[in-house]
């Protein structure tokens, strides 16, 4: 990541004729061990402009929040990774089931983020 990152950060100021980072800060990884915490990152991903009070991810195309919830059928993801969370749930109720969690995250994720911007996490 930093070599493909120090890559294109070279290219867009050469290109530009600036300097400095392009980045703010550096990334963060944690490892993914379980699908619950793949189904968080999802969540996170797909919920992304709700979380950050830009509009609500039912309203932001440019996610798959719209394919996991069905209200689009699009073919870029396969859902069934996330969708083995809810193993005992029949596989049309999945898709709410992936709403509701989603809409139990967001604001456990929003009060992180506030954490987090303060130092406190």
């Amino acid at each position: 990541m930093h070599k493909l990152g120090l890559g294109y950060t070279n290219y867009f100021n050469n290109k530009y004729k600036r300097f400095g980072s392009l980045f703010q800060g550096k990334y963060k990884y944690k490892p993914i061990k379980s699908t619950f915490d793949l189904l968080k990152v999802s969540v996170y991903v797909n919920c992304n402009t709700e979380i950050h009070n830009i509009t609500k991810q039912k309203n932001w195309v440019w996610s798959s929040y719209l394919d996991y919830v069905d209200m689009r059928d699009g073919a870029l993801c396969n859902k069934n990774e996330i969708y083995e969370e809810f193993r005992n749930i029949n596989e049309i109720k999945k898709p709410k089931e992936y709403e509701k969690v989603c809409n139990e995250l967001i604001p456990e994720i929003k009060a992180v983020k506030n954490l987090e911007k303060y130092g406190l996490e």
